[in-house]
């Protein structure tokens, strides 16, 4: 189910002069009812325009988003495994590469030409719906912030099979 409402946000946003990282980022977490802690925003401006505005890396949208999910299902310490996390993260990607083509800022803007400006919003609320689509698990009481969950052991890497 879509939910034109956080679309709408995005595009919001973007007229009050939040750009395409802080769009998704805001749009999201207030259709979800989550405080956007000020300090978090301000963090997330250094992803707008591909990385700090050079265009380059990944599109500000995405890791508006992937920032996103980390406040959502992130740890608040050392302790908390990451795996829910993780998880949501490879499916964001895998979305938006299916959706979008890409993850770089670059090769999406030369795509969308002149108009640029009006595409970059289409993906952004395209990005934002698709992480509140998915608010039934990152809601999910048992991995919220806060919550204590599986532990990973010290010198046990997750990423390596354990060596």
């Amino acid at each position: 189910m879509k939910n034109k409402r956080v679309q709408v946000r995005v595009v919001r946003r973007f007229k009050d002069g939040w750009l395409c990282a802080e769009a998704v980022s805001l749009a999201v977490l207030d259709q979800l009812k989550v405080e956007a802690d000020p300090q978090l925003i301000r963090a997330v401006s250094a992803f707008n325009f591909g990385m700090g505005g050079t265009g380059t890396e990944h599109c500000g949208a995405f890791t508006g988003g992937i920032l996103t999910l980390g406040v959502l299902l992130g740890r608040h310490d050392q302790g908390v495994e990451l795996s829910k996390l993780h998880a949501e993260v490879a499916m964001f990607r895998q979305w938006f590469l299916e959706n979008h083509g890409s993850l770089n800022c670059r090769e999406l803007v030369d795509f969308f030409g002149e108009l640029r400006s009006s595409e970059c919003v289409g993906l952004a609320a395209t990005a934002a719906q698709y992480l509140v689509s998915r608010q039934e698990v990152l809601l999910d009481p048992d991995v919220a912030p806060g919550t204590k969950r599986k532990c990973v052991i010290q010198g046990q890497c997750p990423f390596s099979g354990g060596i």
